[in-house]
């Protein structure tokens, strides 16, 4: 039986970093009642209280709102200036609140005030764990290398042997995967998460670290097995929200759902999932009625998708209109290139070819220098032919940057030539006599590709994609494209 405020406050703050929020608020609801007169009297009691009760908030996974900001604001005045846990708590709930709310400058100012009061008490696992609301700031405000950097400092600053050592190395682990994904770097990502898989309910119940972590599971299986494996994974996860009484993720679940319908094309059933988050793709401008901050800028952009893929596309231009001044002013670099990609296939689909391919640009000059590729690598087929058109310098204002165009390269090359999942390709093109390098030039000859196009793709001249292609029908005893591909089918080396 608890028998003070300050016990009762500790207690509270313990079940909910262990996944008990329903058995924490209901002992925040008890306490509140039972020390009423204690906290009507003494202001540093409560702000405890409410430091405490906004922490069990964020382990519920609810949506903060800006009468949460100024409680915590309150709170901060009057707590001790020597009392650097206090001072850093408060801080540290400004920053996931500002996160919430979007403002990301706000939420890394914040985030990196808690940092130095933890460290300046001593409190290393404080610190260190504040470099997981760094790094995601950093993340969604489109700085992957640096969100990286944060991640690794949350595990190279921590002795192996710490108590806190276990947990800050899952959140790693977590966060650092969904960088790589982003970077599509598919098999580091699996690897990362690996270790995690039948024990992620062990993990600190903070929701953030569990959308990430079904989140990015849910994309790998998309690529990997398909959509009835994705759902599967989107279940799990919706089943340990319900189950958590985690409000966020079950809501980023449904949103990921979504995503996953559009990708695969079942307009219908992602319709229904976005409804469900009160958000109506038929609507021409909807606008989203929920106060959910960050989350909010990425339902935008998967109705906008919606509304593309359903031949709507002056209503995806609409919607998006509404939307870029919001995610430009508070700093979502990310979410507004993600945007951009949706916008420029809009424009594309109304034929307004010149702007599609200066919104694919404009989406990635926000994120010069940054490994971004996945967000761009997933739409596929839709961004496929206004990332032929920059290429070929067709309907381009002004020619591309260097690295964007390797990039662009790179992406067209990945979305022609694709690893046949139900056999080893390296292996058959050693056998029919062919190097690997030969082979991706086989690949791109395949896919209906002329010897310009494959120049382009690979970075090389003309006279070498044609070298190489010689190389290909003299290995396989042919003189002629329609041979070498037939050759090569029935050899198996390609599909």
């Amino acid at each position: 039986m608890v028998r003070s405020l300050d016990d009762g406050l500790f207690c509270a703050f313990m079940l909910a970093k262990t996944g008990r929020s329903g058995e924490a608020r209901t002992l925040m609801s008890m306490l509140g009642g039972r020390h009423a007169t204690q906290l009507s009297v003494c202001m540093k009691k409560t702000a405890e209280f409410i430091l405490v009760d906004i922490h069990v908030k964020a382990y519920e996974s609810k949506a903060f709102d800006q009468t949460d900001k100024q409680l915590i604001l309150n709170a901060l005045r009057s707590i001790d200036a020597d009392d650097c846990i206090g001072q850093a708590l408060a801080n540290n709930h400004l920053s996931t609140i500002e996160f919430h709310l979007g403002n990301f400058d706000r939420a890394q100012e914040y985030a990196e005030t808690a940092a130095a009061l933890y460290l300046q008490a001593g409190a290393v696992f404080g610190a260190n764990h504040l470099h997981s609301h760094i790094g995601q700031v950093r993340l969604y405000r489109g700085d992957l290398l640096g969100a990286a950097g944060q991640f690794t400092k949350m595990v190279s600053s921590t002795h192996p042997n710490a108590p806190d050592g276990n947990s800050l190395e899952d959140a790693y682990r977590i966060l650092s995967a969904e960088v790589c994904y982003e970077a599509d770097q598919l098999q580091e990502a699996e690897q990362l998460l690996a270790p995690l898989i039948g024990r992620h309910k062990e993990i600190d119940a903070w929701g953030t670290l569990h959308g990430a972590y079904f989140r990015v599971r849910t994309r790998l299986a998309l690529e990997r097995g398909g959509l009835a494996e994705a759902l599967g994974i989107l279940a799990e996860g919706e089943s340990y929200a319900q189950t958590r009484q985690m409000k966020l993720l079950k809501r980023q679940m449904q949103l990921e759902r979504a995503e996953a319908y559009i990708r695969f094309n079942e307009l219908p059933q992602a319709r229904r999932e976005l409804s469900q988050l009160k958000a109506h793709p038929d609507l021409k401008l909807w606008r989203n009625n929920d106060d959910w901050g960050l989350h909010s800028t990425l339902i935008v952009t998967a109705v906008a998708r919606w509304l593309v893929r359903n031949r709507q596309g002056a209503d995806a231009l609409d919607l998006i209109t509404l939307c870029e001044d919001e995610a430009i002013r508070r700093g979502r670099l990310l979410c507004l290139a993600k945007m951009r990609i949706v916008k420029a296939e809009a424009h594309w689909q109304v034929d307004q070819k010149t702007l599609a391919t200066n919104s694919l640009l404009s989406s990635l000059r926000l994120l010069t220098g940054q490994p971004f590729r996945r967000f761009l690598v997933e739409d596929g087929m839709y961004a496929k032919p206004i990332v032929q058109a920059i290429l070929d310098g067709n309907y381009i204002s002004f020619p591309p940057e260097r690295a964007i165009k390797t990039a662009l390269q790179d992406i067209m090359y990945g979305w022609v030539v694709r690893k046949p999942r139900a056999q080893n390709t390296a292996d058959q093109s050693h056998a029919a006599g062919l190097e690997k390098y030969t082979y991706e030039y086989l690949k791109l000859m395949a896919a209906g590709m002329s010897n310009k196009e494959i120049a382009m793709l690979k970075g090389v001249s003309e006279n070498t994609a044609k070298y190489h292609l010689k190389k290909i029908f003299k290995q396989l005893n042919v003189s002629s494209r329609s041979k070498a591909v037939a050759v090569a089918r029935e050899l198996k080396i390609i599909d």
